[in-house]
């Protein structure tokens, strides 16, 4: 049977009893609370984590987790060690955004071992509730005025009222996943909560291609483009399923004239903190070479289209 011991003014011992090949063993750990938390509100939350406890004592997990990090503080942890030193800084900023904006305002300041699948949830639907926000930035940080017609859109009200998509909701899900997975490899808690929470539903989207018919229509509007570098990079991009980011990072030294292949090995990529800069393709199989054949015919007949 478990106890529940009151230690100092915010602090518990909470305690269950395992038999092992030497006899029954005490397994012990000590919870604090915050002090603006009432007495009879930590003797709940205290019985709460003795049967977390009792649970993992129970599956076999008779090492309890001491550690204090909260949410917030693993989560600095993680992108320190984890997310800077491995991913594209493209990444580091998108999982950034995800904290600040919805995971550590309602998680942060829970610690690790006392998150649990219901709170995880509890969460989720939050989040699907959520307002939409703008990762616009301000005119006054720009380089250059946005159009009048982009301006006008981002001040519209109808995009903020609309709930998150499905999609992002899993975003959401899937850093915290990521988050609690480490926690579980370095050791800081024993089991990831969120092995408990179904995945976020999300229908598989259409892809959203160009007819045949919009392409040449595309074409023929290009046709009047005084400025080639607009015409070649639209080009590169329809014939050849090239990325922006993949048309901005091409030079001439890519391209094979004699095989009539070009290569595909650095992308254009920009973040607010570094501005643009050269990286990797979006993923390996991004790397890739392509055939010319078709760009060399096309360009021959672009006048006559």
């Amino acid at each position: 049977m478990g106890t529940i011991e009151k230690r100092g003014k915010h602090s518990w011992r909470i305690g269950t009893k395992v038999m092992t090949d030497k006899g029954w063993k005490w397994v012990r750990e000590t919870i604090k609370y915050k002090p603006d938390m009432s007495e009879t509100k930590q003797r709940k939350e205290a019985q709460k984590a003795l049967a977390r406890l009792e649970l993992a004592v129970e599956e076999g997990n008779e090492k309890p987790s001491h550690s204090q990090h909260t949410v917030r503080s693993f989560s600095e942890l993680w992108l320190a060690q984890h997310v800077k030193p491995n991913l594209q800084p493209t990444t580091y900023d998108t999982y950034r955004h995800f904290l600040n904006t919805r995971i550590l305002p309602s998680l942060g300041n829970i610690p690790l071992k006392s998150l649990t699948p219901l709170r995880i949830v509890e969460w989720l639907n939050e989040v699907r509730e959520s307002p939409r926000r703008s990762t616009a930035l301000p005119e006054e940080k720009l380089k250059n005025p946005r159009r009048p017609s982009v301006e006008k859109r981002l001040k519209t009200s109808a995009l903020k009222d609309q709930p998150l998509s499905p999609r992002t909701v899993r975003h959401y899900y899937d850093t915290l996943c990521a988050i609690l997975d480490k926690a579980v490899q370095w050791e800081v808690i024993n089991k990831n909560p969120c092995e408990k929470v179904d995945r976020p539903i999300v229908k598989k989207a259409s892809t959203n291609c160009l007819t045949e018919e919009r392409a040449i229509e595309l074409l023929r509007c290009l046709r009047h483009e005084e400025n080639m570098c607009y015409r070649a990079a639209v080009l590169l991009a329809l014939l050849c399923g090239l990325r922006l980011g993949e048309v901005g990072a091409l030079r001439l030294t890519d391209i094979d004239w004699e095989h009539n292949m070009i290569d595909i090995t650095r992308a254009l990529k920009y973040t607010r903190s570094k501005g643009s800069y050269e990286g990797d393709p979006k993923s390996e199989s991004s790397a890739r070479p392509n055939r010319l054949v078709v760009v060399a015919r096309i360009v021959r007949v672009f006048p006559t289209i």
